[in-house]
């Protein structure tokens, strides 16, 4: 069984490192990082993790897969904010923002479209027991 909550855990730092370079063109980076380490902080609480051990079959992996996307967050975050982009490409730390939270919005329509396939077969198995018996 899969747990939601990492799904939507990964979407939603997604969406919000997506939304950094407009959030830092409108000064709003200290409410932006509250709520991103408030969002990180609620995955890593205490009563979360041991859910997460409970529901999934693979929690070590998903847990990788989490601090991945936030340690690589965390370098763009400290790119943006700390290195100025050339001249000739001004919009050079934006266009990889926005490359890295589409390979993982790709990853997450692949894996979603993947287990939706998977669905029947697993309904027609159970069906087909249920007949046997």
């Amino acid at each position: 069984m899969e747990l939601p909550g990492v799904h939507s855990m990964l979407l939603m730092l997604c969406a919000l490192l997506s939304m950094f370079p407009l959030l830092c063109r409108d000064k709003l980076v200290v409410p932006y990082m509250a709520l991103y380490a408030s969002s990180i902080l609620l995955y890593l609480a205490p009563s979360g993790r041991r859910q997460i051990k409970k529901h999934l079959s693979r929690p070590m992996i998903t847990f990788s897969i989490v601090m991945v996307q936030f340690l690589c967050s965390l370098i763009f975050h400290i790119i943006y904010l700390t290195i100025c982009p050339p001249e000739k490409y001004p919009y050079l730390f934006e266009a990889m923002i926005m490359n890295f939270c589409f390979c993982h919005l790709l990853g997450f329509t692949v894996y979603t479209n993947v287990k939706q396939w998977m669905l029947p077969r697993q309904f027609t198995s159970g069906d087909k027991e249920k007949k046997l018996n």
